[in-house]
């Protein structure tokens, strides 16, 4: 849906698009077919036409800008958006799973760490609140601002030094929105958490 239609600019797939035709009772909606241009659909890196299932009452609002617009989020998408979220976040084990690692190696594509999640040990740490977050809560988190969103602004990445490695069991730690940290003070909030949890 275009900007406008309820400020949706969301995708869905082609299940949901039928199940919301098929519980249109009331035919409120339609369908518009836009076909991309050659420069659109190496913007949306391969898309031939978009879909869009609209409002009728709304239907005026498609216009030859509307292509452009929506072109251009599906563009954004690929930046950090992983096409895996529901093979993750689905256990509560405190390593990642191929698929995780998949995930976060996509949302942390940007890093200027250039950081592989593959066989690594990873703790997520809330500094305001001096503990540790679940692996599980902090992927639903992501998954449900990816909801309304095509990217997610990630967290700090911090990579973590061979005395602290061996002081935490871990490779690196994710960060949650923080002004300032005193490195040593992160290590100690991670090292109790993991003490409570043994």
């Amino acid at each position: 849906m275009p900007p406008g239609f309820n400020k949706q600019l969301l995708p869905i797939s082609k299940k949901e698009y039928f199940q919301e035709l098929g519980t249109d009772v009331k035919n409120k909606k339609c369908s518009k077919l836009l076909v991309l241009t050659d420069s659109l659909k190496a913007m949306t890196k391969g898309f031939d036409a978009i879909v869009l299932l609209i409002p009728k009452k709304k239907l005026n609002r498609v216009n030859s800008e509307t292509s452009i617009k929506i072109a251009t989020v599906f563009g954004y998408r690929h930046l950090n958006y992983p096409y895996n979220l529901d093979k993750v976040g689905t256990d509560t084990s405190l390593t990642l799973n191929t698929e995780e690692v998949r995930f976060f190696n996509k949302i942390y594509q940007h890093n200027k760490t250039d950081f592989n999640f593959e066989n690594k040990n990873i703790v997520i740490v809330d500094y305001y609140s001096k503990s540790t977050e679940k692996k599980q809560d902090y992927i639903n988190r992501i998954k449900k601002h990816l909801e309304k969103d095509f990217l997610y602004p990630t967290d700090d990445l911090i990579i973590l030094n061979d005395k602290e490695k061996q002081e935490t069991g871990y490779d690196a730690v994710i960060l949650l929105p923080v002004k300032m940290i005193i490195r040593d003070e992160l290590i100690e909030i991670i090292k109790n958490a993991t003490q409570q949890k043994i």
